[in-house]
């Protein structure tokens, strides 16, 4: 009988060794992944020409929010049904905690206006669930928030810098952490957090 529980003591030991090695290389894979992306977020500062910036960013952003285990649609337009052509583009769509939320990303020299964000802003009051994520690389002008804060009493938005997501990239906080202390913000507090 000594010997049945030394075994199993052993066997369990061993079970539990090879569990925490796993969560560790998950631990060290998911550190890598995160570097690696920091990595090419940073190098796309080297680059001048805005729109091939534009298109390196989206797929790293993509990326991103794969490593992230959020699910994501990428980009994706919608054409009108009487040969209009493309009415929508939409830079990527993720759903987190059940929640849709329309992704729009801006890497521009100047902070986001209200014309800047007006139109994404436009495509979340047209779909009945959405909600709203800005990604700006430049910020968002005092206007822009008063907009964004005014639609806050009908729509979910949710304001990040690339800053924050390159600092993300730097600890090991998860993305959906740091979308629920922005939307406990909003919903709470009626703040838009995000860094400069």
């Amino acid at each position: 009988m000594q010997q049945y529980f030394d075994l199993k003591v052993e066997e369990d030991n061993k079970k539990r060794q090879s569990q925490e090695q796993a969560r560790v290389d998950d631990l060290k894979h998911k550190r890598q992944k995160r570097q690696e992306l920091r990595s090419e977020l940073i190098a796309l500062y080297q680059e001048t020409d805005p729109y091939k910036r534009g298109k390196k960013l989206e797929p790293i952003l993509n990326s991103f929010f794969k490593s992230e285990n959020v699910l994501l649609r990428e980009s994706f337009t919608i054409t009108g049904e009487n040969s209009e052509g493309i009415i929508q583009q939409i830079d990527g769509a993720i759903e987190v905690n059940n929640h849709l939320y329309l992704v729009e990303m801006k890497w521009w020299k100047e902070a986001l206006s209200p014309k800047d964000v007006a139109q994404h802003m436009m495509r979340i009051f047209l779909r009945s669930d959405a909600r709203g994520i800005f990604i700006s690389e430049s910020g968002y002008t005092e206007a822009a928030i008063i907009d964004i804060k005014k639609a806050l009493s009908q729509k979910l938005i949710i304001l990040f810098t690339l800053k924050e997501l390159v600092l993300l990239l730097e600890g090991d906080d998860s993305f959906e952490s740091l979308l629920r202390s922005k939307v406990e913000a909003v919903q709470l507090d009626g703040r838009l957090l995000y860094v400069l």
